[in-house]
């Protein structure tokens, strides 16, 4: 699980000082890689983080984020989706361990540590944010009491 936190604190840092820059100004080694790698990728806009890229994009109904280095290869990406898309080995996990939960959100990340996902539960009284690998290892991160019932 710290390697989800790492993960999580490796894509707010380069979030933090991002900037939008125009995709011709995006390296041409950059564009070939992610249009090889995401081909289909609709609604396509790209920031600057240091010396790395970031894409942000859909495909399919899945909102996704890449980051890439200045040779194209793809150091790290966050998709953003509906339980429809989690995984049989984590969703039997967490579907047996939270019965009494709806799956609200889930957001993966995936880079050189691995997959986790960070899933939020809600019921009538709370959210329940979880952190989750792709072995079905869970574990209880924060829980939010609803301020909308």
């Amino acid at each position: 699980m710290k390697k989800l936190i790492f993960s999580a604190v490796f894509a707010i840092s380069f979030a933090m000082s991002a900037f939008a820059i125009n995709p011709n100004n995006v390296d041409d080694k950059v564009l070939k890689s992610f249009n090889e790698t995401f081909a289909g990728a609709t609604q396509v806009s790209w920031t600057q983080v240091a010396n790395h890229y970031e894409a942000f994009f859909i495909s399919g109904d899945v909102k996704t984020r890449a980051l890439l280095d200045h040779k194209g290869r793809i150091l790290q990406t966050i998709r953003y989706y509906g339980k429809g898309l989690l995984p049989a080995s984590v969703a039997d996990a967490v579907t047996e361990n939270y019965k009494n939960k709806e799956i609200f959100a889930i957001t993966e990340v995936q880079n050189k540590y691995g997959t986790n996902y960070r899933i939020v539960l809600k019921d009538q009284k709370q959210y329940l944010h979880l952190n989750a690998n792709s072995k079905g290892d869970i574990e209880v991160a924060k829980v939010f009491n609803r301020g909308d019932q």
